[in-house]
């Protein structure tokens, strides 16, 4: 799966390119496989609700399937690390917030959901124009591709009151760390459910969890087309 990603991330680096393509197709005839062994006895896991939500729906080719198996296992590793990272960062940077939620368990889900706009690992996003528009006073054409910057988006001050403060009780200003609309991210809920279980078990475990030294941020962390940290130093005793 580290080989599919590095390419992603660098997909114009021929030593990467190779590697990652091969790993790719060895997950897809691998992820093909299983999809062949659902159609004809399918369970109630979730690959078995894939396969029966393209039968049901008409839309069903093993191809059809893999691709949206292979979709969620990529989307769905990376994107979740840097989820689960910005998470802990965001409570470690902000001492008074970690207090919080080491003593108000209700106040977590709060918490994850400030830190996916605080610290957003999805930078942005891209989306074909399909119509004329005119956007913050530029002129874009249908047929453009535009990339929404979602960094920007969520410091935004006509959306977000003091924006640069990370506030478990910030009303409105809806995040846009899974999209919106018909683009929402198909495995937000799986993420938030797995986010959160982490979360638990390691402020239940580590409750003098803190960092060791400053974390560095930056775009292409860990090789992926993402923004978070390279690594999350921290002291548990």
């Amino acid at each position: 799966m580290r080989k599919i990603v590095a390419w992603t991330g660098s997909p114009m680096n021929e030593e990467l390119a190779a590697p990652g393509q091969q790993a790719f197709e060895e997950l897809k005839a691998y992820a093909g496989e299983l999809v062949g062994k659902q159609q004809v006895n399918s369970s109630d896991n979730l690959l078995g609700e894939i396969v029966h939500a393209h039968l049901e729906e008409g839309g069903f080719s093993v191809d059809a399937c893999t691709v949206a198996v292979v979709s969620l296992l990529l989307g769905g590793l990376e994107t979740t690390i840097q989820m689960l990272s910005a998470t802990v960062a965001s409570l470690l940077l902000n001492p008074s917030a970690l207090a919080r939620v080491q003593s108000d368990r209700a106040s977590r889900d709060t918490a994850v959901d400030e830190a996916f706009r605080w610290a957003n690992p999805s930078a942005g996003l891209y989306r074909l124009v399909t119509s004329d528009v005119q956007i913050g006073g530029t002129d874009v054409k249908a047929g453009s591709m535009v990339y929404l910057c979602i960094a920007a988006a969520h410091f935004d001050e006509q959306a977000y009151a003091r924006p640069e403060v990370f506030d478990l009780d910030r009303q409105g200003g809806q995040h846009l760390g899974f999209g919106l609309g018909p683009h929402y991210c198909v495995g937000a809920p799986l993420a938030r459910i797995e986010v959160r279980a982490a979360l638990d078990a390691l402020l239940d475990r580590f409750p003098r969890i803190r960092l060791e030294r400053p974390l560095d941020f930056r775009y292409g962390a860990r090789g992926f087309v993402q923004h978070g940290t390279e690594e999350l130093p921290v002291l548990l005793n």
